[in-house]
């Protein structure tokens, strides 16, 4: 049967209205996809320019070095004289009275280290996050010509890939029979990031065991916060593959999250190749030795953490 002008009418208006509704969702979607890598964008800049205390660090350091024996043993402060320009300066360095002179020199060269480390890949995250942002204000640039049904359906797929969470119809049925899938366990917590990439989180000591030892391919990246109890974290890698610093710091996110250490906002977290990581005889559930290690301080990025949590799928 026929539809006569006016039924034509009402169902193209319809149409329209739902193709506005899809419309406005994805836009919004998209806008606060754009909210938070921009404030990530910030947060990274902000890591970058720390290197500016490098110089500061170490001149710190080499001057305690150079005046090891006038510093007490349990000093909380060391000032030293140095040259400003065309003037003389006094500079006060606040120590840790627990360590000795050396151990705190030393501790500010580490430091400026790990801000150095910190920075180059603070400097590859921002090159991504910048790619990312580019790709998401083109959808919304897009979204302001977009006039039928199929081209809204294909920047949700560009939005997907992004990570942007646009709900996606699901054929009817498959969760109820997801729900009822009888599933196997295994030791370890999966989640995906904004690749597709993949990191396994363990679920406990025995299970980190299970995790590092029986699943863990040696050219695998294996990470645990720093000095404290906590989750083994795998990223599976290729044979050869560096892993991408975005991917890098998700997996740190996410071993500084299931540490003692939670909701702490800077974590260090230790991380290596699989192949550099043993379980010394004898030794209890979870404990192992790493060398080789090389060590992240990762800043807690609430959205972050957030999608990745969210990202948790079934193992």
């Amino acid at each position: 049967m026929s539809l006569d002008a006016h039924e034509r009418g009402l169902l193209h208006a319809m149409q329209l209205v739902a193709l506005s509704e899809e419309i406005a969702q994805l836009r919004a979607a998209v806008a606060k996809a754009v909210a938070r890598a921009t404030k990530r964008r910030n947060a990274i800049e902000g890591d970058i320019d720390r290197v500016k205390e490098v110089e500061a660090m170490r001149m710190h350091g080499s001057m305690m070095l150079a005046h090891l024996r006038e510093i007490p043993r349990g000093a909380a402060h060391f000032t030293y004289e140095h040259e400003s320009g065309d003037e003389a300066a006094r500079t006060l360095v606040t120590l840790d009275p627990a360590k000795s002179p050396r151990e705190n020199a030393d501790a500010f060269f580490t430091r400026a280290r790990k801000i150095e480390t910190g920075a180059r890949i603070a400097k590859e995250r921002l090159v991504a996050t910048d790619t990312e942002l580019a790709r998401l204000r083109a959808i919304l640039a897009r979204l302001d010509t977009t006039q039928t049904h199929d081209e809204i359906d294909a920047l949700v797929i560009e939005a997907r890939k992004l990570k942007v969470p646009v709900a996606a119809p699901e054929p009817a049925g498959v969760a109820t029979s997801a729900k009822k899938k009888k599933l196997t366990r295994v030791p370890y917590r999966r989640f995906e990031t904004n690749n597709a990439r993949i990191i396994l989180v363990g679920k406990g000591a025995a299970d980190n065991d299970e995790l590092t030892l029986h699943h863990a391919r040696p050219q695998d990246l294996w990470l645990h916060a720093r000095d404290v109890t906590g989750a083994h974290v795998v990223v599976p890698l290729q044979k050869g593959e560096t892993c991408p610093s975005e991917l890098l710091v998700d997996a740190a996110t996410l071993a500084a999250h299931f540490s003692d250490v939670r909701g702490e906002d800077l974590v260090e977290v230790q991380y290596t190749h699989k192949r550099f990581v043993r379980k010394p005889k004898g030794s209890p559930k979870g404990a192992v030795e790493v060398t080789r290690e090389k060590v992240l301080a990762v800043r807690l990025e609430k959205a972050r953490l957030e999608r990745l949590l969210a990202a948790e799928t079934l193992t």
